[in-house]
């Protein structure tokens, strides 16, 4: 076999692998966006609703911020690249055209709405660990309007950030290069540093109000007291654990993808065929993995935070009872309805 044949060989694998690749990423990615979309309208929803009163706390705004970001993500960049690799599998040819463009948007959309997710999940836990060790501090630093420009700054910087490699000053390889030392990795150190620290405070803290709860108590207004902080107590408690599984999450989807980037940007050139191949594999998987965690977070609410589900079931119940009284309206005759 000579060379010329052996390049068509390798072409033709290549080929072979990037259409199952395609195809695969475009099923997982179709039910993700449906997934995530839906989930993240019913969170938004229950917040906005909160028929119960139970989104009261700050850390509501940080809940918000998440599930925009993830919300956009399911609308627009999932469906984008769900179409892209469909195509790329049907035609088995290098797209060009609108496709293309929307496949380009999608990776940029994802790619800021991704960042803020982690900013946002890391504002979070620091805020939750604050509130744990310097508790006069959270209240007086960690406000709703404090936390509205912190987003909103994050938001701008990741925007401006972005739009650097589109100016001409930096070749896409350098850019990317940057992005991945400067918020990806600096970002993923920053979470795993304050989760840990997070989940120490917290095991500590649980540990101080185990051991004050089994203290008598001497009068009804002890009792009642008791009774209202045992309450507040536990709502924050199930935001502290909301805030270490969003972050363990986000740290098992991302650093195989930060890893499989930092491989593809400094060694893939030295790599064989088979092991670009390789490389390429764990690429979109990591990819993958991201939108998952995008489409998980709703659910560790529903998970994790009892008043969450106990809203959703509300909510249906109510449009479920507003659903049969106009069924029984239409149903009587509409002088039996205005005598």
């Amino acid at each position: 076999m000579n060379s010329t044949d052996e390049t068509f060989v390798e072409q033709q694998k290549i080929q072979s692998y990037k259409r199952v690749l395609a195809i695969t990423s475009a099923c997982c990615l179709s039910i993700l966006s449906i997934v995530t979309t839906t989930s993240n309208i019913l969170l938004l929803i229950a917040i906005w609703k909160d028929p119960l009163k139970c989104f009261k706390s700050v850390a509501k705004c940080f809940i918000v911020g998440l599930s925009m970001a993830d919300l956009i993500t399911g609308v627009t960049t999932e469906p984008f690249f769900t179409s892209y690799y469909f195509i790329r599998f049907v035609q088995d040819v290098d797209i060009k055209g609108i496709p293309l463009v929307l496949y380009e948007i999608g990776g940029i959309i994802s790619g800021v709405a991704l960042k803020y997710s982690f900013l946002v999940v890391l504002a979070l836990s620091w805020s939750q660990f604050t509130a744990i060790s310097w508790p006069h501090k959270y209240r007086r630093f960690v406000t709703n309007r404090n936390i509205v420009i912190f987003m909103i700054l994050a938001f701008l910087y990741l925007v401006f950030f972005t739009a650097v490699q589109f100016i001409g000053i930096l070749d896409p390889y350098t850019f990317h290069k940057i992005d991945l030392v400067c918020n990806s990795s600096f970002l993923s150190i920053n979470l795993l540093i304050v989760s840990l620290l997070l989940y120490r405070a917290y095991r500590r803290r649980a540990h101080l109000h185990k051991e004050f709860s089994a203290k008598p108590l001497t009068s009804e207004n002890e009792t009642r007291s008791k009774r209202r902080k045992q309450v507040e107590r536990t709502l924050d408690q199930q935001f502290t654990i909301v805030s270490i599984y969003l972050g363990a999450i986000l740290l098992l989807c991302a650093l195989p993808h930060v890893l499989a980037v930092y491989v593809y940007l400094y060694f893939a050139k030295d790599l064989t065929i088979q092991s670009q191949l390789n490389l390429l594999v764990v690429l979109r998987i990591s990819d993958v993995l991201l939108f998952v965690k995008v489409c998980a977070d709703p659910f560790i609410y529903a998970w994790r935070l009892p008043k969450y589900r106990k809203t959703l079931l509300t909510l249906f119940r109510i449009h479920e009872q507003k659903k049969n009284e106009e069924e029984t309206l239409v149903g009587i005759p509409l002088t039996e309805r205005m005598s």
